[in-house]
């Protein structure tokens, strides 16, 4: 849900049409913590469902808490994507690349 519209709907509730994923999802807190294991996307939207939180804001804070990350390559080089990618990365991580992207 955009900015403009969370704004305008904390001053009328109910005038703006928003979404209850991402509401339930900032309503859980920042501290919120996926139980320890391994995911993949389709993993992590199916656990965001069961708890009706916003799988792409999910996938974002998992990043922070993964102690490994694999995907394609071209998430980190292209600009648009790396930018938020690497937003979510600790300033000491380490990035290899390898042929890792064949196997999506």
């Amino acid at each position: 849900t955009a900015s403009w519209v969370l704004e305008k709907h904390q001053v009328n509730p109910g005038s703006v049409e928003t979404c209850h994923y991402y509401t339930n999802f900032r309503e859980a807190g920042e501290d919120t913590n996926l139980p320890s294991g391994v995911y993949d996307l389709e993993g992590l939207k199916v656990w965001g469902e069961a708890q009706q939180w916003c799988p792409y804001y999910l996938t974002r804070r998992a990043i922070n808490h993964a102690t490994i990350l694999v995907f394609n390559y071209q998430y980190v080089l292209d600009p648009k994507v790396a930018k938020l990618v690497s937003a979510e990365l600790e300033a000491e991580s380490i990035i290899v690349f390898d042929e890792a992207h064949n196997i999506d």
